[in-house]
This record gives structure tokens, sequence and C-alpha cells, in this order.
């Protein structure tokens, strides 16, 4: 039985900006709950870690990278639900660590060539990334390369992709709200 249909919301992570000079729906969020957090507005706090947009998952982690575990902690505490019970120690386990650049990297120009339709080449952007299966990115790694074979109709190497996705993200915790 495949397991990635109840993992991670794989849509959100279109939406990351990866290695973009832009901020995108993560960083915005990441930035409201710290100005939720500063103005004591716990209404907002919550609303942010009901958020169906910007995963509280992917909010965390900018939030751990720019060294802000407390905030990442409070926005996964504050609206307790089964598909955040994970979180709180995922954060714990990113304190500092930094973020894997050549993952992030690597993402960025996979998203840009997978968008431009560019199937091989964005495949092969992620050649060579190992990810390490405890962070968010190694789930990104593995969703991109699992859409970039779907997309070449390369079908069997795309399943055994997604069950990877389904693993990594089993892994550490990240699943669809429940």
């Amino acid at each position: 039985m495949r397991r990635w249909t109840r993992s991670v919301p794989f849509a959100i992570l279109l939406l990351l900006p990866f290695g973009t000079a832009v901020a995108g729906p993560i960083e915005e969020a990441a930035d409201k709950v710290l100005a939720a957090i500063k103005e004591g507005n716990g209404a907002a706090l919550k609303a942010l870690a009901d958020d169906t947009v910007a995963d509280p998952w992917l909010v965390a982690e900018e939030l751990c990278v720019r060294g802000e575990y407390a905030a990442a902690t409070r926005l996964a505490t504050v609206s307790p639900r089964r598909d955040l019970e994970r979180l709180p120690a995922y954060i714990e386990s990113r304190r500092g660590k930094p973020r894997d650049e050549a993952a992030v990297a690597a993402l960025a120009k996979s998203k840009a060539l997978l968008r431009d339709k560019k199937q091989l080449e964005g495949l092969a952007a992620l050649e060579g990334v190992e990810p390490d299966g405890k962070t968010t990115a190694t789930v990104s790694i593995f969703v991109f390369r699992a859409m970039a074979l779907r997309d070449l109709r390369r079908f069997a190497e795309s399943g055994r992709a997604w069950d990877e996705v389904g693993s990594a993200a089993d892994r550490i915790g990240w699943s669809i709200r429940a």
C-alpha cells in the first residue's frame, strides 16, 4: 500500500520560493508569525497555524532558519492537531542546524525547470543532491523527483519516488491535516 497519499500536501511545495530573492507565502507567513507574537495576538497566530496556503511545517522551517525556534514552537503548539503533533520535536531537531544550501539551490533550479516544462533538466538538477532524510527539504527533493518522473511518463520510477516521499515525510512526522 502506498503511504504517500496521507503525507504532506504536495501542492503546497509548488508555492515554495526556494532560492528566490522575492519573499513567497512561506516567508510572509513567518513574518506574520513574528509580528503576531510581538503584538501578543494569539488569534492571529492560531489563524496562521490553521492556514491552508502556508503549511505550518514549512513556516516553522523558515523560522528555524532565522533562529526563531521559540516562535516556531509557538506556531506548532497554538493549534493542537494531529498533523502538527510531531512538529515541536522536528523544530527541536533543527535547533542550531543550517539550511542545506545545496539542496535549496537544486530545488530552486528544478522548480523553475519543471514550471518551464523541462522535466529532464529539472530531474537532472536534482542529481547529486543526497537528502539526509531528516528535513522538509528532503521531502521536497523527493516530491520534485517524483513529479519530474511522472511527467516523463516513467511511472514505475515515479511510483517508487512517491513512496520515498511518504517514507521521508513519515520519518519527520509531516502529514496532511488529520
